[in-house]
């Protein structure tokens, strides 16, 4: 400034505000001189100023613009300086072309579907900008050193500009220039002159370039190279001073960073040149930063490294300085700037270090495929992979050995496409590479902890040519990867040879991966990944990879695996059509323990294989020759054909190897001795089968497992069922084993096992208590009943069947003898333990003297040990009775009854203190029977010790006698045969006794009935005929057992006590006759049928039944009302008749009746004497009009009907013009009935006034009241009923894993663990944090629908299921009484009442009459009686509605049910009055119908005089007083059905009486579809095999699906079979499933039944959209089945564990009955029939037998069934981290990051391709951490390389993550997660393009305020950390999830609340200080926005 000399300032920005005064020269004078104030920090000094001083400030446009202050700009004279300022005119010229050709470089079309991104030049041309062509030029033409211009030297600089600028260009760029407008000539030599003239593929090679090119001499080179790689280690210095040993010294590498000051930097450059002579390497390298100190940084270092090298004296040699700068990808360009032409010459090197696994030139990948780069040597490109077959592999030396000549001679020709592709990628490494993250993606079914592991060492061990197997194993399994990655391409709608161009447009690619070449690997892994893991899924399954590496696996067994593996048809692995990371299912099927292996190679695919060619025998050939089709079937196949080859060693253990892993796939086996057993008796089945076959001498063959299984299949499951249940009978069998050989040449396991549990029942009776041994016995009745069926007999073998004798005579005799005794304890011994305690040691006893008088012949068919027990019965009943009181308890001597207050004589003897008085009388006072005098002081006094020891003895009897009808029941009438003659007799003695009441020679003995007991204490006093015997004896042939009938028939005529008149008597047999036919042909007698369809009572409401014209005959249903009906309505015909109605009213006023009662019967009156007639074809019987003019008069003047709507009504019913109630004379049957409902009940609604009838009065004639109306009986939503329930209001309902709800009550959140009762899944939790998979209900919306919803009438069931506590009649009646008002409400206001209805109907008439028919139906089976009888039950019902209530129901209900409550409250009301009239319906049905009969207006009825009176009258032909021909035989008797038993039921209090049967009952109608379910989950388990992790668009229809070519014509008669089943079960409860299921179901997906031409998806089992259906259904089967084995279970003390996952379940697990065949017969049989005399024939139904016989047929001893198992197609989406963080969490603890850790990981892992690496190697990690678990202490970077051996790829960083332990994995995911999404930030990108825009509002500049206050004072790393997780995992699938996070919460409260449920510790400063006023809306803009601050304070 003194010296005048010029100063220039470049990058000295803090020094420019010192300057300001000289700047604004802002001089000081003195002296003649200038001076100026400098300020130097504190200091101001005064410089003097030289008038020829000049100040010049260098900077870039880019850093005046933004960061100069506009005042300093202002101070400064503004020159803008290019370098095109200095060029000559042909330069520019030159300049403008290479900007155009720069232009077309970067350009791609845009037809390309690929060029989305428009690039820019600095981002194809790194370094690139404003100047860069012009300082190329200038730079290239002082190279030429050319003075004089010609057009030579034109194109050579033109030229040479373009390579410079070409050295500088990416290598995706070069692969882009294809699709360039350059053209592609352009491109191939652009692209041969990249790769071949400028050595682009590594820095070494580039190096070596350099070096060659260099002439002698000396002199420096200056390079500046741009690399996306890392920078080079000590390492790589290494090798280049290997590979350029002997041209150069060792290369000396600087890092820029280690340097503080310039001086250091300066001096490490002078110490590495001045070492020695000779030519030199000098590598500068840093990183580069995003801003502009870096540039500034690198600037400096140039320019100095430049000064210093350039001040050195160089002797010889060169000086090669190479200054390598990393950069990151950016899309819009860097701040890097380049090309600053002089000594620097400017490369792009995008991998430094060279390739050993990849070619160099990766243009040659832009000629093949991916999956040509797999395609297996030899392949011609035509092939396709059908060609791959299986090849027969050559047996020498009696081993297996894969010996194919020809591919030995090919093994070293390789054809030159092949060689090709091998030279271009290593594949072998690629799959090694790929083998921890498909392995990672593999998720086992059983959870198999280790095997995900132990998967990643197999394969590494496997995926080499160390050895032939290995090699052959990697061929093969190339081939596979090639045919599934063709078949993928396949797919593609674009060129699949494109994948590299695709690949180099993809930017979020290419930021990730860093370098080109880097990206293209990963694209090559992200296609192989999941193919591999789907490949390894299918080979993996029961650990099949295991046979190939284990050291004791025989040749042949690895033979057979790789010739399976070879075979691309067979071993058919499908395509996982989109390669996502997603998880894949490994579908394990062998669940004997953790780990099990198979021990045949594919032994699953095996067995269906062979279950499918089992099912095309079945289709192409009969059943006799079936076994010989199958096995010649499978001999000509592939496989069959290599198995033939075996030798007879090598057969055998193929034989007996798949018969164990046959067991394992297809039964649940729980222990190893329990397999080896059952593969023993399945050796022996197949041994006894081969026997029997007519091929004996043939070798046996895999088939003839299947064959033996399936003829022996019952047997085997007998076998396993009592192996389950008694499993202490294997130590029993293991002695027999090995005492007597049992695995011989046929199947008698089952019979020993069976024998030896009888041995220890009898051994053990009581033991260890009589429970225990009762549910023991309970347990094996089943299995020992079945092999006592003949169907078993039918399989036994020779030596079986000799030992059937044993069987017989000491098998059968032992559990005879057991099950007696098991009756007696059940009966009669735990019974007095529980109620006769005192009596227990005398039952124990007789407890082993029934088992002793039983221990020889213990068949109760027989007559001596049937005797025995009844001698047993009343000696233990006589021992009872003296133990109750001191001389024993006899009968009264005078009523020969339990004596009743018992008064006891001096002399003993005990009378009923009735009778006693009765007899003495003065002058008579001595006892009746022994005739002993009595004291004269004796008083008569009722003993209470003799009336409780007369209790007891009762009670005691009851027990004896219920024990003996069982016995009979179940011992003495089972099988097929009758009971001996003798025993019959005896059985018909019982039923009487002789009896000779007093010592009177006027009374002798008399004959006496009784009911079946061997007891003959208690008499009838009235004589009673009984059927139980009869009953019992019509099981059998009719023509085995009619002796004993007619002659107990003959004996029963010749009675003394019958009357003459014995038509009760015959009644009674002809019904127990009915019943034995229905039984046998589930229909009536023939006789009987014509009887009932001519009877004015048809069996069902047809609408089809006309009534015939002349209406003479017509029955008047309204008799039913009583008396003064028909009163009234006699008068108003005899007015009709005469048109006179004055004795209308005379006859209402003697009617004393309310005013409202007479109004109704007036209205009914008219109807039936007036209205009808219009119905008759016959207009000359329609009334006449002076008639119609006389009724009108009696309407005008009856007072009674008061209201206009009354007398409106009445009028229209006198014109038959009243709305819907018009009749006509072609009105049927069903339609005459119901429009007599529906005028009885106009008639009730218009003229009661009880509040009850105010909703069917809306409904009825104001429908557009009730729009939104909750209308009775419609479906409700159970679990929101639940949620109501007293005591379960305030609790918090839950989802298990499973779907079923449970609750967990006081605050709501789990304190303990628990079992669903459902389906045994763990719930609850701990500390209230609930288990993985308990889940909370968040919707609590009630799904009861309003108005009427029960859509289409045909789709009703035949009988009504309730979902309320009302009983089907009474739920029916209320159904139907809504329907009938509907029905009226349609004729006032249709349009309103069609809104009701939902989904709308057009003719809304049609469809309630069809609903009030379907109602009818119902009801007629639920009350067992015809239909006449059940229209009159409802007139019944109406009648009772018009009677006043005693009292005002309270006003729980209003008249428009505008609620559920409110709708279920007026049910309960009106159901209550219902129930009042239904407790004495039999009586008053009776008097309605004999009011009926006796009705003269039907006395012509012909079919009347049948029903009621003699019918030899009409029908001339029958004999006149027949007995069997009376009207009493032809009446229509009740029909017996499931239904009416289930009104029975709740008639009798069933649900505190038979509480199993009332269950049952209750359930019935869908229970019968329960055995169904093993069926549907068969169909399952075939489509998850086959579409588990594969997609299943190729099907639209299920219809679709059945016709697609894949099928066999065999197995698809199978699959439409089980697909028909699910359709007819899904149609049959998809009601059910809506309102009851415990899988919640939209109500779309239940509205119609489902048909073939419905979509596919529905059929498969998935957790979520249409496949829920399939799910849903098989859960609902399951729960019915459960909550009847709970009642059992409940109600029967049974303490069984027995359950059965769903994966196991068969025929024998399941309820399964057939109502025709099993259970209707079982009800018959137990309706007995009794005729007392005098009275008319009785109809009663033995309860607690039905009951107990349902249990143990049907119910007792089924397993529990589990959800566990059950088939489910897993939907392939990316990885829920919540649920992988859970499971890390449940196997090691997990602690988060110290600072340190992250302080040093996000300092070496600054690149964000390398932040992408870590997170990858994380993320693989955290997938098998989550299934395999790990030691928390170990070292992060040892698992990975150790455990996981991934150290081949990543040595950064594993160095980044070495501070990191296994517990600190999550913390881990968690912050690389937020770095990489921080890098992806800084690189200008969007972090969350898969987040909805929902969340991404920008912040308001208040809210931005507060929040910028907030971040400020706050720690920003784990606010950051915590809400990108919770963004990341919650936000991010929100609607695929099905989370809901409303955008308008809180963001503080969404957040704390989410780290509230992961137990984080929250900052205080987030709890109190965040701004309430920022939403969870806002989250993105908040996220970015901290972002952003914690970048500017790094930088700062």
């Amino acid at each position: 400034m003194e010296t005048g000399k010029m100063v220039v300032l470049l990058n000295l920005q803090n020094l420019y505000e010192s300057l300001y005064d000289a700047l604004n020269q802002y001089y000081v004078y003195l002296g003649g001189q200038k001076y100026v104030d400098l300020g130097l920090g504190t200091h101001r000094v005064k410089c003097r100023v030289h008038p020829d001083f000049r100040l010049i400030v260098i900077e870039e446009k880019e850093v005046v613009y933004k960061q100069f202050p506009i005042p300093l700009i202002n101070r400064l004279e503004k020159h803008y300086l290019d370098i095109n300022t200095v060029l000559e005119k042909w330069q520019k010229n030159i300049v403008k072309e290479l900007q155009t050709w720069v232009t077309n470089f970067i350009s791609v079309n845009a037809d390309q579907a690929f060029a989305k991104h428009k690039y820019s030049p600095s981002e194809v041309f790194i370094g690139y900008h404003s100047d860069t062509c012009a300082s190329i030029v200038l730079q290239v033409t002082k190279s030429l050193r050319q003075q004089e211009l010609t057009d030579e030297v034109y194109e050579r600089v033109s030229d040479e500009t373009k390579y410079v600028l070409l050295n500088c260009a990416t290598p995706d760029a070069v692969v882009r220039l294809s699709s360039s407008k350059l053209g592609s000539f352009a491109a191939k030599t652009l692209a041969q002159k990249y790769y071949c003239g400028q050595q682009h593929d590594s820095f070494l090679d580039f190096l070596q370039d350099h070096l060659q090119r260099m002439d002698s001499g000396c002199g420096t080179i200056f390079t500046e190279i741009t690399t996306f790689s890392r920078l080079l280690t000590s390492h790589d210095c290494e090798m280049l001073e290997t590979e350029l040993h002997g041209l150069v010294q060792k290369p000396k590498i600087l890092w820029l960073q280690q340097f503080d000051t310039e001086y250091s930097f300066l001096k490490e450059i002078r110490n590495s040149l001045n070492i020695t002579a000779g030519s030199k390497i000098l590598i500068i390298q840093t990183d580069f930063e995003d801003d502009p100190k870096s540039s500034q940084l690198i600037a400096s270092a140039k320019y100095s490294a430049v000064n210093e090298i350039n001040n050195l004296l160089l002797e010889k040699g060169h000086i090669f300085v190479y200054f390598i700068t990393k950069l990151s990808r950016m899309e819009s360009g860097s701040s890097y700037v380049g090309f600053h032409g002089g000594l620097w010459h400017s490369v792009h090197i995008d991998d430094l270090r060279r390739p050993t696994i990849m070619v160099s030139d990766v243009t040659i990948l832009q000629s093949v495929s991916i999956s040509q780069l797999f395609k297996p040597e030899g392949l011609c490109e035509a092939d396709n992979e059908e060609d791959i077959e299986m090849e027969t592999d050559i047996i020498s030396s009696g081993e297996m050995e894969v010996e194919n000549e020809k591919s030995e001679m090919e093994k070293g020709k390789v054809s030159s496409g092949s060689l090709e592709h091998a030279e271009v990628l290593d594949t072998t490494s690629l799959l090694r590479s790929c083998v921890q993250s498909a392995m990672g993606m593999l998720k086992d079914q059983d959870n198999a902890f280790k095997r995900a592991t132990r998967r990643v060492k197999i394969l590494l061990s496997l995926l080499n040519e160390d050895d032939d197997m290995k090699a052959s194993f990697l061929q093969v399994f190339k081939g596979r990867l090639f045919s599934l990655l063709k078949k993928q391409e396949e797919n593609y709608f674009y060129n699949v040879k494109q994948w590299v161009v695709r690949e180099a447009s993809n930017q979020n690619a290419l930021q990730e991966a860093g370098t080109f070449r880097h990206t293209l690997w990963k694209r090559v892994q992200n296609a192989v990944i999941p193919l591999l893991a789907a490949v390894v899924s299918f080979i993996d399954r029961d650990c099949n990879l295991e046979l190939l590496v284990c050291p004791n696996s025989p040749p042949w067994v690895k033979a057979l695996w790789m010739f399976i593996f070879r075979d691309l048809k067979f071993l058919n692995i499908p395509l996982i059509l989109k390669a996502e990371m997603a998880p894949i299912m490994v579908q394990n099927y062998m669940k004997l323990s953790e780990n099990v292996s198979n021990d045949v190679p594919f032994s699953w695919r095996i067995k269906d294989y062979l279950d499918e060619l089992w099912m095309e025998a079945q289709y192409i050939t009969n059943t006799e020759e079936l076994s010989e089709k199958f096995v010649d079937i499978f001999q000509k196949t592939h496989l069959g054909k290599f198995l033939a080859s075996f030798n007879k060693e090598q057969h055998q253990m193929l034989l007996q190897a798949y018969l164990k892993d046959f067991l394992l796939l297809t039964m649940s086996v729980s222990t190893c001795d329990e397999l080896q057993f059952l593969q023993v008796a399945l050796w022996s089945c197949i041994g006894q089968l081969k026997a029997e076959s007519e091929d004996a001498e043939e070798g046996l063959s895999l088939p003839w497992v299947h064959l033996a299984y399936q003829y022996f299949r019952n047997r085997i499951q007998n076998f396993a069922r009592i192996l389950s249940i008694h499993p202490s009978v294997l130590e029993t069998l293991q002695k027999a084993k090995n005492n007597f050989g049992l695995a011989g040449s046929e199947m008698v396991l089952d019979v020993y096992a069976a024998l030896a549990c009888a041995e220890m029942l009898k051994k053990d009776v009581l033991k260890p208590n009589p429970q225990v041994w009762l549910q023991m016995v309970k347990n094996l009745h089943m299995p020992f009943e079945f092999l006592c069926t003949e169907s078993y007999m039918q399989s036994c073998g020779a030596m079986c069947r000799t030992g059937i004798v044993t069987v017989d005579s000491v098998g059968r005799t032992q559990w005879n003898q057991i099950f007696s005794m098991a009756l007696f304890v059940e009966h009669v011994l735990l019974e007095t333990k529980a109620r006769l305690p005192d009596l227990e040691d005398l039952v124990i006893e007789y407890v082993s003297l029934l088992g002793k008088c039983l221990q020889d012949n213990s068949d109760i068919k027989t007559h001596r040990p049937f005797v025995a027990v009844m001698a047993v019965l009343c000696k233990c009943k006589d021992r009872a009775s003296q133990i109750c009181i001191k001389y024993g308890l006899q009968p009264c001597p005078v009523c020969l009854g339990d004596p009743k207050e018992p008064v006891c004589l001096p002399c003993d003897h005990v009378y009923c203190q009735k009778c006693i008085k009765t007899w003495l009388i003065p002058g008579q006072m001595r006892c009746p029977l022994c005739v002993t005098d009595l004291p004269d002081e004796f008083s008569i006094v009722v003993s209470q010790d003799h009336s409780d020891a007369i209790a007891k003895h009762i009670q005691f009897r009851q027990m004896c006698n219920s024990f003996f009808i069982d016995l009979v029941s179940t011992m003495c009438f089972k099988e097929n045969t009758p009971p001996d003659k003798e025993v019959i007799e005896e059985l018909l003695s019982l039923l009487f006794v002789h009896k000779k009441l007093l010592r009177n020679e006027l009374l002798s003995h008399s004959e006496y009935t009784k009911s079946l007991s061997p007891f003959d204490d208690v008499i009838d006093k009235t004589p009673v005929i009984r059927s139980v015997v009869l009953k019992l004896l019509l099981k059998y042939s009719f023509h085995d057992v009619k002796e004993y009938i007619q002659d107990y028939l003959s004996q029963l005529e010749q009675k003394p006590f019958l009357d003459e008149d014995k038509t009760e008597l015959y009644t009674l047999f002809i019904n127990c006759l009915e019943v034995r036919q229905a039984k046998v042909s589930a229909s009536l007698l023939v006789c009987t049928e014509p009887l009932q369809t001519g009877s004015p009572v048809p069996v069902g409401f047809s609408p089809g039944n006309h009534q015939p014209d002349d209406q003479s005959g017509q029955m008047d249903r309204y008799l039913v009302c009583g008396d003064n009906y028909k009163a009234i309505r006699d008068t108003v015909g005899k007015t009709v008749l005469k048109c006179d109605p004055k004795g209308v009213m005379t006859a209402l006023k003697k009617c004393k009746i309310s005013d409202t009662q007479q109004a109704v019967y007036l209205l009914l009156a008219i109807f039936q004497e007036f209205t009808v007639s219009y119905r008759s074809s016959n207009v000359n019987i329609h009334p006449k009009p002076e008639q119609c003019e006389a009724l009108n008069m009696l309407i005008k003047e009856a007072k009674v009907l008061s209201s206009p709507a009354l007398k409106e009504m009445a009028k229209s019913l006198v014109t038959n013009v009243c709305p819907s109630l018009t009749v006509h004379s072609h009105d049927s049957r069903h339609k005459s009935t119901v429009t007599e409902l529906a005028v009885h009940t106009t008639a009730i609604l218009l003229c009661g006034q009880n509040p009850v009838l105010e909703p069917l009065k809306n409904l009825a004639f104001n429908p557009a009241n009730m729009q939104n109306s909750f209308l009775p009986t419609m479906p409700e939503d159970l679990l929101a009923q639940a949620k109501n329930w007293q005591g379960l209001e305030e609790v918090q309902w839950y989802l298990c894993p499973n779907g079923h709800p449970c609750s967990v009550g006081e605050c709501g959140a789990p304190m303990e663990r628990s079992r669903c009762v459902d389906c045994g899944a763990r719930i609850g939790g701990e500390n209230h944090r609930p288990e993985q998979g308990f889940n909370v209900i968040r919707n609590n919306v009630d799904r009861t629908q309003s108005g009427h919803v029960l859509g289409n009438p045909h789709d009703r069931g035949v009988m009504v299921v309730s979902d309320r506590e009302i009983s089907p009649v009474i739920f029916s009646l209320l159904r139907l009484l809504t329907h009938l008002a509907m029905l009226l409400g349609t004729a006032q206001n249709a349009q309103a009442l069609m809104k009701i209805i939902k989904p709308p109907v057009r003719d809304p008439e049609s469809f309630l009459q069809q609903h009030i028919q379907k109602d009818l139906e119902q009801l007629m089976k639920s009350l067992g009686r015809s239909a006449d009888e059940t229209a009159s039950v409802v007139h019944l019902i109406l009648c009772c509605l018009i009677k006043e209530p005693h009292q005002q129901p309270s006003h729980c209900f209003d008249a428009t049910l505008s609620s559920k409550e409110r709708r279920n409250n007026w049910e309960k009301v009106v159901a209550a009055m219902i129930i009042c009239e239904m407790k004495c319906l039999d009586k008053t049905l009776i008097e309605a119908n004999i009011r009926i009969s006796q009705d003269e207006r039907i006395s012509s009825n012909p079919v009347a005089k049948i029903m009621y009176g003699d019918p030899a009258t009409f029908l001339s032909h029958l004999p006149k007083k027949s007995v069997v021909h009376c009207s009493k035989i032809w009446s229509y008797r009740k029909k017996i059905t499931v239904e009416y038993l289930w009104h029975v039921v709740e008639q009798n209090d069933g649900k505190d009486f038979v509480p199993i049967l009332y269950r049952f009952l209750q359930k019935e109608r869908e229970l019968r579809l329960v055995k169904f379910l093993p069926e549907i989950l068969s169909l399952q388990r075939d489509l998850v095999k086959r579409f588990q992790n594969v997609s299943d668009v190729e099907y639209n229809t299920i219809r679709g699906f059945l016709i697609s070519h894949y099928h066999s014509e065999g197995l698809k008669l199978s699959l439409q079979k089980q697909i028909e089943v699910f359709l007819s079960t899904w149609n049959k409860l998809r009601r059910s499933l809506y309102t009851s299921g415990e899988i919640k179901l939209p109500k779309e997906y239940c509205d119609a039944d489902l048909s073939l031409e419905n979509e596919f998806e529905i059929l498969l089992p998935r957790r979520r959209g249409l496949g829920l259906c399939s799910t849903a259904l098989v859960s609902y089967l399951i729960a019915l089945h459960n909550d009847l084995v709970y009642t059992v279970r409940k109600y029967t003390n049974e303490s069984s564990s027995y359950s059965v996952n769903s994966s196991e379940v068969t025929d024998l697990h399941v309820i399964s009955y057939e109502v025709e065949r099993d259970l209707t017969p079982l009800i018959l049989s137990n309706c007995q029939y009794s005729v007392e005399k005098g009275r008319e024939t009785l109809q009663q139904f033995d309860l607690e037998k039905i009951q107990r016989q349902v249990t143990s047929r049907f119910l007792q001893g089924k397993p529990l069934l589990t959800l566990q198992g059950l088939p489910t197609l897993v939907y392939r989406h990316d990885r829920n981290y919540e649920h992988i963080f859970m499971d890390i969490k449940n196997k090691m603890t997990q602690k988060s990051l110290p600072n340190s850790a992250i302080s040093a990981i996000s300092g070496q892992l600054q690149s964000y391709s390398d932040a992408c690496e870590a997170l990858s190697v994380t993320e693989i990690t955290l997938g098998f951490l989550s299934t395999a678990g790990g030691d928390p202490e170990m070292h992060l970077n040892v698992y990975i390389q150790d455990i996981l051996q991934m150290h081949s790829q990543m040595d950064l960083v594993l160095k980044a993550l070495s501070r990191c332990q296994l517990k600190h994995t999550i913390a881990l995911w968690q912050f690389l997660s937020a770095h990489k999404s921080e890098q992806l930030l800084r690189l200008r990108k969007d972090p969350f393009g898969e987040i909805s825009a929902a969340y991404k509002e920008d912040l308001s500049a208040e809210n931005a305020k507060l929040l910028n206050t907030f971040l400020n004072q706050s720690g920003l790393d784990t606010f950051l950390l915590e809400l990108h997780e919770m963004i990341f995992l919650k936000l991010k699938h929100t609607e695929t999830e099905g989370e809901n996070f409303n955008p308008k919460w809180s963001l503080k409260e969404t957040l704390v609340s989410y780290m509230e449920t992961k137990e984080s510790e929250i900052p205080p400063e987030v709890e109190y200080q965040f701004p309430e006023e920022i939403l969870l809306s806002h989250c993105i803009a908040v996220w970015k926005a901290a972002a952003g601050l914690k970048q500017d304070r790094r930088l700062t």
